[in-house]
């Protein structure tokens, strides 16, 4: 750290648009990484989409948070999940060996369709060779607002398989269980 005390990195970039039209429009950008000893690092990343047509630049924003250590990963803020409930929340990993790590998370869609969803799932993978990976996940996807969203229950799985140093073979698999109040369950596989 070249400064005289603590600092915390931070890197702005500004597009702007449309600047002669009725709509303009302002990207505004921000990210930046603090690195701690012991492979901890601190990560941030901001993004500000300004227009007329634009009535809430915060509902429309990209908002991320995260730290990083060997051991455990926590995040907050937009965060992706499976079949496409992706929204603000937490997540958070623990790695118990070489081999192991489980987490969870829980995020809050944001009503851009007019459906809102609670999503909540725990994680896990396992390594059980430098050559194999699997990724799964199980959780729950409640839909909220009106009697039209539907329930998810689902699954996904993703492995992979290196067959040589410079091949590998991935297969991704995703089940999910919907039902609603009105409907019967029927299954969903991708």
């Amino acid at each position: 750290n070249p400064y005289s005390s603590t600092s915390l990195p931070l890197t702005i970039e500004a597009n702007i648009s449309n600047i002669n039209s009725r709509a303009p429009l302002i990207n505004l950008l921000g990210r930046g990484n603090m690195l701690f000893g012991e492979s901890k690092i601190l990560t941030y990343n901001t993004q500000f989409f300004l227009s007329t047509f634009n009535q809430n630049p915060l509902r429309n924003s990209l908002i991320q948070l995260g730290y990083n250590t060997p051991k455990y990963d926590i995040q907050a803020g937009n965060l992706p999940t499976p079949f496409g409930f992706s929204g603000r929340g937490f997540s958070g990993r623990y790695k118990f060996n070489p081999k192991i790590t489980v987490g969870a998370f829980s995020t809050l869609s944001p009503p851009l369709s007019g459906k809102n969803y609670l999503t909540m799932a725990l994680t896990s993978i396992y390594r059980p060779s430098r050559i194999t990976n699997f990724n799964s996940s199980f959780g729950r996807a409640i839909g909220l607002g009106n009697n039209q969203n539907r329930d998810y229950t689902y699954f996904t799985n993703f492995s992979n398989f290196q067959i040589f140093p410079s091949q590998r073979i991935s297969l991704q698999g995703n089940i999910a269980l919907a039902s609603n109040s009105t409907t019967q369950s029927n299954t969903l596989i991708r």
